[in-house]
This record gives structure tokens, sequence and C-alpha cells, in this order.
């Protein structure tokens, strides 16, 4: 078959790959975007900064086979990363989940039943009724503020699907690992809500750590990972074109740029719904654009001997004094010098323009400092910034319910459009193989 797919980042490489190995002929369309998305590198000063990914995953077969496969001897890999949360001013080791051992709705969510639902995930819930669903009333404080750092939609106007976006919130950790993994093992239900520690004794409830404990990182950042797939495609004989996309037709199957139309048999598309509506000749849909989105305040800070003084390859930090969610030196773990780089993730709610960056650089460098070993004395050095917008959407119930309907349309005359609410590159790869398998492509 010949497959066109629309789109530049992991999603598009993924599905480009896979059906390539398929034996199809494919040709993919990056709309005058760069290819790799946020798997790309940006230089500053004597440094290369990774974007929105700050490590491969590698703790999945499926997604390990396919770094393994397009970097080679240039994909690093290192046992054992030391990872954790911040909950309370405490930091947990082993998990990306928050501790709640100390907010006060804890031990009411040890006692949670579940509500009578049938098929919920069916159902037109909102985010708010999934939390109290699935964790009780006496939760629902928490998680509205915790939501609230990344985008500024109330929970009660959003659909539950958006606890996707926000899946670290989805699971839970109180006590001990002997204490959940007793909860863990009474039901299905309390095994989805409560998590456990990577040093968990039992490997069922460990997840893709069970598979492989392991951080991945390309030779040099995430630049090689972009200049190794494209090597990989030519060899491959898929096709890239850069050009700004004109039409594409579902009726015909075919996409149109600037100066050629291409004839396909199928079309699968990871460009954004806004942009697919647009694009699509005998649609008459009116464009929509998500009326929650959200940014991402990028933060990079030199440290010197940094291996000494900041051990974690990435923290997530759940305390809510401070904006910082994020921060990650796996770059400089993988690295040989002395000096490297923390990478802080802060998320911009509203994509906001005008908030107090000063301070929030400020802040988010203090917090940095109460989680590595810095001396007191230890000065803010030299550090850069970057702003990137529309980082993650938040659907309210009528967005879902059309951008559903709209794909289920597009998916009867062969185009497939990824959905917007899937996030994370695991999560990614483990969408388009199932499909592909349906499809039987």
């Amino acid at each position: 078959m010949r497959i066109g797919i629309l789109g530049n980042g992991f999603g598009a490489i993924f599905s480009a790959y896979r059906l390539r190995k398929a034996g199809h002929e494919c040709f993919l369309f990056l709309d005058n975007k760069s290819l790799g998305g946020v798997l790309n590198s940006i230089p500053w000063e004597d440094y290369d900064i990774d974007l929105g990914a700050q490590s491969l995953e590698v703790r999945d077969k499926t997604s390990r086979d396919f770094y393994a496969e397009i970097l080679g001897s240039l994909l690093l890999e290192k046992s054992e990363p030391k990872y954790g949360s911040i909950s309370n001013g405490v930091i947990t080791k082993g998990i990306e989940i928050a501790n709640v051992s100390q907010e006060s709705f804890a031990r009411h969510s040890l006692q949670h039943k579940p509500l009578e639902l049938k098929h919920s995930i069916k159902q037109e819930i909102s985010l708010q009724q999934h939390v109290v669903n699935k964790f009780g009333v006496e939760a629902l404080s928490y998680f509205q503020k915790q939501i609230s750092r990344f985008t500024a939609a109330p929970m009660d106007e959003l659909h539950q699907i958006n606890m996707s976006q926000v899946g670290f919130l989805d699971r839970l950790f109180i006590s001990s690992n002997e204490m959940m993994e007793n909860y863990k093992s009474l039901s299905k239900f309390n095994d989805s809500r409560f998590g456990v520690t990577y040093d968990s004794k039992n490997s069922r409830f460990l997840g893709k750590n069970a598979y492989k404990r392991s951080q991945g990182y390309p030779s040099k950042g995430m630049k090689t990972f972009v200049y190794q797939v494209k090597k990989y495609f030519k060899k491959q004989k898929i096709q890239v074109f850069n050009d700004s996309l004109q039409a594409v037709s579902s009726k015909n199957n075919t996409i149109t740029l600037s100066n050629k139309e291409l004839k396909l048999d199928r079309i699968l598309s990871f460009a954004s719904f806004p942009r697919i509506t647009e694009l699509l000749t005998e649609e008459k849909v009116p464009e929509k654009n998500y009326k929650y989105r959200s940014g991402t305040l990028l933060l990079a800070f030199e440290v010197e001997n940094i291996k000494e003084k900041f051990k974690w390859d990435y923290i997530h930090n759940f305390d809510l004094e401070s904006r910082l969610f994020r921060a990650s030196a796996i770059n400089a773990q993988f690295s040989k010098n002395k000096t490297g780089l923390i990478i802080s993730e802060i998320p911009l709610a509203i994509n906001e323009v005008d908030f107090d960056k000063k301070n929030t650089i400020i802040d988010t460098w203090e917090k940095i400092k109460t989680t590595g070993n810095f001396s007191e004395n230890v000065n803010l050095g030299r550090y850069t910034s970057f702003v990137a917008k529309d980082t993650a959407k938040f659907l309210t119930h009528e967005e879902y319910v059309h951008e559903s309907k709209y794909n289920e349309k597009l998916a009867a005359q062969k185009v497939m459009q990824f959905p917007s609410w899937i996030r994370g590159r695991s999560a990614t790869a483990e969408y388009i193989v199932n499909y592909l398998q349906e499809e039987n492509l």
C-alpha cells in the first residue's frame, strides 16, 4: 500500500517506521515543520538543549526495539535510573506519582469504594466526576489544586479523557510499598489507583519497570536521534516532504502540495484537529480551536560539578508553593563533563504571556537547590529560558464529542486522525501498534 503520514513528531515517525517494516510504501508530510518535534535539540552557548523530551523510553520492548534500530550503538542506556517525586518537602525515590501520605484525604482514599458506573469510560462524565469515582470526594480539593497548575479550566467542564494529560495524578502512593501492594492486590479497582516505587518486591505491580529498569538517551543529545531518523528513512526509501500542505482529500485519498498531488491508499494524520479540518477539501467544517490550551516554560540552569550536586536523573514536584513541575539532569548524567545543565519544566496554565518570569526563575532555582546537594551559598549561574505554546490541550465535553465523531467519519473514508488526548510516547506507540494490527497494516 501507498500510505501518507501527516506529522513531524514521534507518532508520525514511529508510524512510518512500523509501516515500512510491514512492507508498505510510506510518504511523510512535515507540513513545513521540523522533523522530530520535541525530540530535538537547540544550541545555547556550549550546549545543545533538549526540548520537551529529556530521555528515551526503553522500559517497554516496543519502544526500546524502535530506538535501538534507529540509533544502534548511539543509544545509551543507564540501569537503575534515579527518579522520584517531591511531596510536602520530602522526596520519595522511585516513583513518578504523588506521595499523599500527609494529605488529609489519604485515609479516606484507601477505604473508598468504586461507584456503580457501567462502562464509565464511555459515559460523558467530567474529569471532576472521574476523580470522585476513583479516589472519593475528599480528594477533590487536592486534585483541583494540582490540575490548576496545568489548565485554567474548571474540572467539571472537562471530559474525563483529560486525565491522560495529567496521568501522573491517576495513581497515588500512600505509605509503604508493603501497604500499597496489599491494597493493590485486593481488587482491579485498587490496582488501577495506587502505585508502588520501583523497589517493590512484587514484579506484577511494577509496570514498565518489571521489563527493564533503565533510562535511554541518544549520544550527544536528541539532535542525534533526528539525524539518525533521517538516515534510516533515506535507507528505507521513506519519502519526506517538507513543504506546507495545500489540501487533503478524504474522498480521493490525495494530498496536495504546492507543486504536486499524491494519490494514496491510506492516510494517517498526526496533525492537530484544527489543522486537518482546515486541509480537508470536501468537508465544510468550521475550524475549531481548543478552548483550554496550555504551554510550558523551559528553564536550563548551568551547574558546576553537577553529578555531585544533583544526583537525580529527573524528579517530579507536587509541592504547590513552587511552579516547578519537573527537573531533569539526564543529559548531564550521560555526559563525561563536570559542568552540565538541569532542565526544568514549568507549566503555563493558560498560555501565559505576562507571567513573572524573573521570580519564577528564582523560585525554580531555589526549589532545585533543596532537592540537590547544594550548599546555601551556591549562586544562580548561567541560564536560559524558552516558552513553548500549546504543549497540552484540555478538551471540554463538546470538543471531545465533536472530535470523536469526526474522527470516526474520517476513519470510514480510510483517513486515521490520531486522537489529540493521547499523551506520552509510550502510550502513542502502543496505540499505533494496536491500530495497525486492527487494520491489518
